[in-house]
């Protein structure tokens, strides 16, 4: 299977760099690839872009590196999700990079439900937003709170970048 990255993680996910990389690298030329990278059935990895980056540096063959193919993920917003919360709970994320990816996630489970629930009335919103705020917390193990306190860091910026 020919093992393609999957572009969201670039768009999202900083490639690691320096020292550390140079480590992941060391680590799976001495010992080889420990942990399945999570591929879609046409070789998408959605989980261990890293380690692919540094597979395909050390020409380690495709047919060598362990997979685990994920077939229930289908849609765009599945896959989304899946990475989003792959890396939220793996990864040491800079607290603006961890906001982010919590807003990303909240708006996938918007979805179905209206899109945007600022543009409806007032109370209806503010229900809603719990509602979404609540369903991501549960996924990602953090408050609400946490979560609308993320969310609103992340709009902050967007209406004013400086």
């Amino acid at each position: 299977m020919q093992l393609k990255p999957y572009e969201f993680n670039e768009q999202y996910f900083d490639l690691l760099k320096g020292t550390d990389y140079e480590a992941l690298k060391n680590d799976i030329a001495k010992r080889g690839i420990l942990n399945q990278l999570h591929v879609l059935p046409d070789g998408t990895v959605i989980c261990g872009n890293q380690r692919l980056r540094a597979a395909n540096e050390l020409k380690i063959p495709h047919t060598k590196i362990p997979v685990k193919v994920v077939g229930s993920v289908k849609t765009p917003e599945q896959i989304k999700e899946y990475v989003i919360k792959d890396n939220l709970l793996r990864r040491h994320l800079e607290p603006e990079k961890r906001a982010y990816l919590l807003d990303e996630l909240s708006k996938l489970y918007e979805v179905g439900r209206g899109g945007d629930v600022v543009s409806k009335d007032a109370n209806m919103a503010s229900l809603e937003q719990e509602d979404v705020n609540e369903k991501t917390s549960e996924i990602v193990k953090l408050s609400p709170r946490t979560v609308a306190r993320a969310r609103a860091y992340v709009h902050a910026v967007k209406k004013n970048p400086k």
